[in-house]
């Protein structure tokens, strides 16, 4: 989902000097495809363009943003570590850029050149998250061997580097690749995913793509593209940096502020790296050796909605991903009180690694094995078992335990 709203106000000229100058105040909200967060930026913004000939065009933009990455689901729950980004934040951004245009057409080029070079000089306030500049580079050229017949070529790279004391960058600055505006035939920003599926974003991605278009009439064409990208420098060890591709056909209705249609893609190497799918536990499957996998075993099977789960399953190859992996991390802390680090769970995603982990520090060892007895004897008896218990333990004048 994207919604935008924006108040503009342009002035042709500045002190009888030939610049464009707009104010734009601006609300804007996305909740993007395969994300688990959502970002919504309120922009006040002060751009300045010069037209030094037909074809070169620099501009000078200043804005102040306050950013608020939410989680797209009540459902969900903040990755551990990652607290700050989901505060509200406030950042000032400087952007030069350059341009340059010698394509016949906005709506329909059929030859020429496109090239651009921005930079995001951006500075957080509240904490140093958004300290980075943030480089982009755009190129696009076309060529007509005949009136109806027209070869586009686009190349695209991104890259963040961050300054001063930064460690980390937010997930709603990161670059993700994937989806119908950059590589078509991938899902929304998944052309690099971690074990669960999940898109994983980087500090730089580059893509490319190659299209041969066909005019039918004066408002459709048909078009044949292959698309390839890569997302490289990530914040975690997970998914592959090699490039991936894909190829495909689209028609499209040309209208007077741009192309809208419909397309198929198909990645082209598929065997090579085939999207992550759930994989059914296998015959090899270990059960519970004591109370405490028992009653792990259980939220994990909870969470995935599956009948049971070995001790030595992987839990991402059962059909988990990392929104059920937090899932299951708020369920275990809810339950023995002990908090189990997120990166540790997706390095060693088992019951046996997991409970192992809730009994490593010995203050927490007597009470977490406590209550797995507690829990395991009581998911063995029958609902009326469990209340003549309870009634027992009231009239001795005993504390239930969770």
């Amino acid at each position: 989902m994207y919604k935008r709203q924006d108040l503009s106000v342009t002035q042709q000229r500045i002190f009888d000097a030939p610049v464009l100058n707009t104010y734009t105040l601006s609300y804007e909200r996305k909740e993007e495809f395969n994300q688990i967060f959502g970002t919504s930026v309120w922009t006040s913004a002060l751009s300045f363009l010069w037209r030094y000939e037909p074809r070169i065009t620099t501009s000078l933009g200043f804005r102040y943003e306050l950013r608020d990455q939410f989680l797209q689901d009540s459902s969900y729950t903040i990755p551990e570590g990652d607290e700050d980004s989901y505060r509200p934040r406030s950042v000032l951004v400087t952007t030069p850029s350059v341009s340059y245009d010698s394509r016949d057409s906005f709506v329909r080029p059929k030859k020429g050149i496109y090239s651009s070079y921005s930079v995001d000089i951006s500075k957080g306030y509240q904490s140093s998250l958004d300290n980075f500049l943030k480089h982009y580079v755009n190129l696009r050229f076309y060529y007509s061997p005949t009136r109806r017949v027209t070869f586009a070529w686009l190349g695209r790279y991104g890259y963040i580097d961050p300054f001063g004391d930064v460690s980390r960058i937010p997930e709603d600055q990161l670059f993700y690749l994937g989806g119908t505006m950059s590589v078509r035939g991938f899902d929304e920003n998944t052309l690099r995913f971690d074990a669960g599926g999940d898109p994983v974003g980087g500090r730089m991605a580059i893509a490319g793509s190659m299209e041969a278009r066909v005019e039918l009439t004066r408002d459709w064409e048909t078009a044949l593209f292959y698309d390839t990208g890569t997302v490289r420098r990530t914040l975690v060890n997970a998914g592959s940096e090699d490039v991936r591709s894909s190829a495909g056909i689209g028609m499209r209705y040309l209208t007077p502020i741009g192309p809208i249609g419909v397309l198929y893609g198909r990645k082209i190497d598929r065997k090579a790296l085939p999207s992550p799918e759930p994989v059914a536990a296998g015959a090899q499957f270990v059960a519970p050796r004591d109370d405490l996998e028992r009653v792990v075993g259980g939220i994990f099977a909870e969470v995935l909605g599956v009948e049971r789960v070995g001790v030595e399953d992987d839990f991402f190859e059962l059909g988990g991903h990392s929104l059920h992996a937090t899932s299951v991390l708020a369920k275990l802390e809810s339950t023995f009180g002990v908090a189990v680090d997120l990166r540790a769970f997706f390095l060693t995603p088992t019951v046996a690694h997991t409970a192992a982990t809730l009994t490593t520090d010995a203050s927490h060892r007597a009470r977490v094995q406590k209550v797995a007895q507690l829990r395991a004897r009581l998911a063995a008896m029958s609902p009326a078992e469990v209340a003549a218990e309870l009634a027992a333990r009231r009239g001795r004048g005993e504390n239930g335990s969770r």
